[in-house]
Parts: C-alpha cells; structure tokens; sequence
C-alpha cells in the first residue's frame, strides 16, 4: 500500500448534474429490479436518482440540517442527522414513512456504523452507543473522559470484535467488543485531529487521515496499534479515504 502512488482518476460511468446542495453521504440500494443512489446532502435533503434510468426519482426531505448517512436494516431506512440523531423510515413505493426517531445530540461528522444486527451511533461527549436492530434501547456504551472530544471515525476490524475509533483530541482507540461490556484494548495519541481513517483486511494495515498536512500509514496487528509511516500532503487536511480491497 503505497501512500505516494498517482493512479490517476478513472473516467466517471455517471454523472448527475442537479443544483443539490454539497454531498454529505452516499447509499446504493441494489434489487433485482433496479439499482438506486440515494445521495445525502447538507441541507437535510435526500435525492433518488435510477442509476438504470439516470434520472431523479425522489427528493425527499429527512433533516433540518445535513444528512451525515444513510443505511439499510432490514427493510427500512435509517438516515443520521447532524446534531439530532437518528431517523427511522419504512419506504413504501417510494414514499418515506418515518416509524420512530432516536436523539444523540452529536455535533460531530462520524457516520453511524449496521453492524451484526446492532447499531454503532456516536454520541456527544466522546461517547458510543449500541442499539439493538430497531429497537431503540441501549445496549452497550463507549464512554470516555469528555476532555477527548467528539468520536471523529470509527471501522470495525476484520475480526469483527475489535472496532477503532478515532477522538477529536488526536487519540486513536482500539475498543474490544468480545465480553458483555466494550473495554479499551490500546491507544495511541497523534498531534493532529483525525478525520478519516480505513484499514485493510489482508494487510493489518491502515490510513489515518487528518486536519493536519500528514497523511498517517498505521499497523493494527496483535491489538496493538503503531505508527509505520508518514506522508506530508501538499494540501493539507483530509475528509475520507478508502484502501482497495486487495491492499
């Protein structure tokens, strides 16, 4: 995994053009009928374009302020709500019926994680929240000392039990979900507030990326996480990154 490569940028299959207000998320629901995009943004709003079509089915209206992320569990919906929290809808021949709303009142960017029928949310104060499916009711919490800051990112690791989880303080956590109650399994503290970070499954190895002009290539083998290597961006700062599922 080379951090300095240039590949380029491959030639777009889509693109839509709509005045839509800047991209927040993006969902790909695939049925065997048809292919949907539904593309989140910071006015609150949801628009469905056909990917089979290329045409907007649906804009639909899901916050007052903008949409951090979209899932699916089960046959229903769930959009995350900068500074709200959580929404659930049933989607019937296109219309959206929201069933219940759940309030976290977190301010941060970290998009919620579905995960083995449970629900990963951040909450305010640096704190985690587990729900059941559907079921609005806390199961397990994350909490740490208020002084970390908000949860910036989190990714479950390949053995599904441990999940890393990025604090606006620059602190790099690595929770173990294996007993009843999560517990810190180690940490390691960086000089710049974290933003973004992915982990390669085949490797044990991943990228940390952050408000600052480095670019951190980390190594997250024997529940222990460690620093490889460190990269200077000529612009600074990075919102999101992706490691190609072949290393």
């Amino acid at each position: 995994m080379d951090l300095t490569e240039d590949a380029g940028l491959p030639e777009p299959i889509y693109i839509f053009k709509k005045n839509m207000a800047p991209v927040s998320c993006l969902y790909l629901c695939q049925k065997k009928e048809f292919e949907l995009l539904y593309v989140g943004t910071e006015e609150g709003l949801v628009h469905i374009w056909n990917l089979k079509t290329k045409r907007e089915q649906k804009t639909i209206k899901v916050a007052d302020t903008a949409c951090l992320a979209i899932t699916q569990y089960n046959d229903n919906i769930i959009t995350q709500e900068k500074g709200y929290g959580l929404k659930y809808w049933r989607v019937v021949n296109l219309e959206w019926l929201l069933l219940k709303e759940v309030q976290t009142d977190y301010y941060g960017f970290c998009k919620i994680i579905v995960f083995n029928d449970r629900i990963y949310c951040p909450f305010d104060n640096g704190g985690i929240r587990v729900y059941q499916g559907e079921d609005t009711k806390v199961v397990m919490k994350c909490d740490v000392d208020r002084s970390r800051g908000e949860v910036m990112c989190m990714k479950f690791l390949k053995n599904c039990r441990e999940l890393l989880v990025a604090y606006e303080s620059g602190i790099l956590t690595m929770w173990s979900f294996e007993g009843e109650n999560p517990k810190i399994e180690c940490e390691k503290e960086f000089n710049d507030t974290p933003m973004c970070l992915d982990v390669c499954d085949l490797t044990e190895e991943g990228i940390l990326g952050s408000s600052g002009e480095c670019l951190k290539k980390i190594s997250v083998k024997n529940d222990n996480i460690t620093e490889v290597r460190s990269t200077v961006l000529k612009n600074p700062g990075i919102s999101c990154v992706s490691i190609r599922q072949d290393g």
